[in-house]
Order: C-alpha cells, then structure tokens, then sequence
C-alpha cells in the first residue's frame, strides 16, 4: 500500500502511519463485504452486467445494487426472477409475483443542499490540483451535521488544507464538518461526495 501511495504521489519518501494504514484497511474490507453480501442476495443477475461500461448496463449496475440493499436491510424473502423495462425487476416477495420499479424521491431542497455540498468538492479539487497535480487518488468525502451556511464558507479551505495533509502523509485532525474522508489509488486526483451520503446527515435551518 505504501509503494502505491508513494508512486501515486511522486513522493518516494512518503510513510504511511499504521494506524491510518489500518482505518484505510478495515473501512475497505467492510465496504467489499458489505458489496459482496448484495451480490449474493441478488444472484448471477449482476454477472450479466459486470464486465460491461456502457451508459445503459451502468445503470443497470446500480439499479440492481439498489434493489440489493433494500433487500438486505429488509429481511424479506425475496427473490428476483428477471430484468425488464417496465417494471424495472420481477420477483418474488414472501412468495408472491410482484413488479418492482425503481424510483427517486425528488425535493428540490434537499438537491438544493446536494448542489451546494458538490460545489463546494469541486472548489476544494480544483484548489488540490494547483498545488498536487502528480496525485492520483480518489477521496471519497463524508459530510456531518452542521449548518449549511458555515460549510459554504469554511468548507472548501478546511477541506483542502486536510487533503493536503493526507497526501502528504502528515497528521492533522479532521475538521468538524466531515465525519470521514476516504482514499484510494486511481489514475487522478479526484474528489466525490460518498455513495452513501443521506441528506438527514446536513443541518438545512440556515442558508
């Protein structure tokens, strides 16, 4: 891991402190044991889309994780029978042949809070890649309760200022407006808002 980091940075004099190694280390096999519990609840079904990158088979990927989720966290029998259009999946559920099609809730506050948090991602990348234009890595960014109004402010600095010191291998306490901040190796420096994220997780009361 640490020869990945220091090739991934140019720095071959980096050192990867143990106890970040480990965080690293055991974030990632919960996240691959979480996926790989989603694939077997879901059978050979994402098999027929695994090795495919096209637009339409991506989202059909993430459709059938989807569904997998909600079938792991509801512990209702249930079984997939096949993929359609319309609706999206067939299945069994506690033994009764049902259609299942896949929605989002839209709210216009709530994608309101998720632009401004992907704003303020993007004006924390582009100030990185001034300053770290060798580094290839993907931080995955996880926001905590705090006022929007301050994040909007503040975020963008602080969040730079702790990439910074990831990348550089020093130590710095995380700052209050993120509950985590992941990396993995990949070919550039980029940074996302996690998968998981959940609006309720943002203090909206003041813009």
């Amino acid at each position: 891991m640490q020869t990945l980091i220091r090739t991934g940075m140019n720095q071959p004099e980096f050192i990867l402190m143990k106890e970040e190694y480990d965080e690293f280390i055991a974030q990632n096999e919960k996240e691959e044991n979480i996926r790989k519990e989603i694939i077997e609840i879901i059978g050979p079904l994402y098999d027929v889309y695994n090795d495919k990158l096209d637009r339409e088979s991506e989202k059909r990927k993430a459709e059938i994780m989807d569904l997998g989720n909600y079938i792991r966290f509801s512990n209702r029998k249930m079984e997939i029978l096949n993929l359609s259009e319309a609706p999206d999946f067939v299945a069994l559920i506690d033994g009764v042949k049902t259609g299942i099609e896949l929605t989002r809730i839209f709210d216009a506050g709530k994608f309101e809070v998720i632009g401004i948090l992907e704003s303020i991602i993007k004006r924390t990348a582009s100030t990185l890649l001034e300053k770290y234009q060798d580094a290839k890595f993907l931080f995955n960014i996880y926001f905590t309760n705090y006022p929007i109004s301050s994040l909007k402010r503040e975020g963008p600095e602080l969040l730079a200022e702790y990439i910074g010191s990831m990348i550089e291998g020093k130590k710095m306490e995380l700052p209050t407006f993120f509950s985590r901040v992941t990396m993995s190796a990949q070919n550039e420096l980029q940074l996302a808002l996690a998968d998981n994220f959940e609006i309720r997780d943002i203090d909206t009361s003041a813009f």
